[in-house]
């Protein structure tokens, strides 16, 4: 579910402005620009689930699928390494109602990327599918409780 087009837009726009110019560059092997350490810290802090949210969102939709054909370049590989590693599962302590479905919000976006990832790169998948596996074996299950 896209959030809302006067909140998402700008995020967009801004994924878009901040991977060209990682790409221009030189990609991840070049110094980090201050968009681009912003956009994997946030991916990594998890401390604003909305935006982690839209992040995984836009990186799909940006520049009309131009910027996720640049993420998949071999220049972005920590970018991808890091979306890989997100686990929207584990949170400490406990969570309201609201909480928990924006955590879900979160892993079906982070599903979506990573589907459109092994669709447009067939290397990804089994990384994808172990990243996936990871997720869904550390979930309890309802029985355990």
């Amino acid at each position: 579910v896209y959030p809302p087009q006067e909140e998402y837009e700008p995020i967009e726009t801004f994924v878009e402005k901040t991977i060209q110019e990682q790409y221009d560059a030189g990609g991840c092997s070049a110094p980090l620009t201050d968009g681009f350490r912003m956009l994997i810290e946030a991916l990594r802090s998890f401390k604003d689930l909305k935006l982690v949210r839209s992040l995984l969102l836009a990186f799909g939709s940006a520049g009309r699928g131009a910027t996720f054909h640049l993420i998949l370049k071999q220049g972005f590989l920590q970018l991808v390494h890091v979306i890989l590693r997100m686990d929207p599962f584990k949170y400490h302590g406990t969570i309201s109602d609201e909480e928990a479905r924006v955590y879900t919000e979160v892993a079906d976006a982070q599903l979506y990327l990573l589907t459109q990832m092994c669709s447009a790169n067939s290397l990804l998948v089994k990384a994808s599918l172990r990243a996936c596996w990871k997720k869904v074996a550390n979930v309890p299950c309802a029985m355990e409780k």
